[in-house]
C-alpha cells in the first residue's frame, strides 16, 4: 500500500528537489546582502508551496484507497490536481 503512494510521489516531487538544490546553491554563492535575503524569502515560500502541492496529492489520493490494490497502482488525480501542478510550474 505505502509502495504505490512512495513511487508515485517520487517521480512526481523529483523535479522540484533539484530546482530548490539549485536555488540553494544560488543563495550560497551570493554575497551576503539584500539579493542573498530576497533569495531566502523566496526558498521559504518555493517549500511552503511544495508541502501544500503534497498535501493537496496525499489528501486526493489516501480519499480513494482501492487504486492501491491494483497490479500497477496509480492514484488519478483529477483535474483540480493537475491545474494546480500547472500552474505552480
Amino acid at each position: 500500500l505505502l509502495l504505490g503512494t512512495c513511487i508515485l510521489l517520487r517521480s512526481v516531487y523529483a523535479f522540484r528537489s533539484s530546482r530548490i538544490s539549485i536555488l540553494f546553491t544560488v543563495i550560497r554563492l551570493c554575497p551576503n546582502g539584500l539579493m542573498r535575503t530576497t533569495l531566502g524569502y523566496i526558498a521559504v515560500v518555493f517549500s511552503i508551496v511544495w508541502c501544500i502541492l503534497f498535501a493537496q496529492v496525499w489528501w486526493v489520493c489516501e480519499a480513494e484507497p482501492s487504486w492501491k490494490d491494483d497490479p500497477i497502482p496509480q492514484c488519478f488525480l483529477g483535474e483540480k490536481v493537475a491545474i494546480a501542478q500547472v500552474i505552480s510550474e
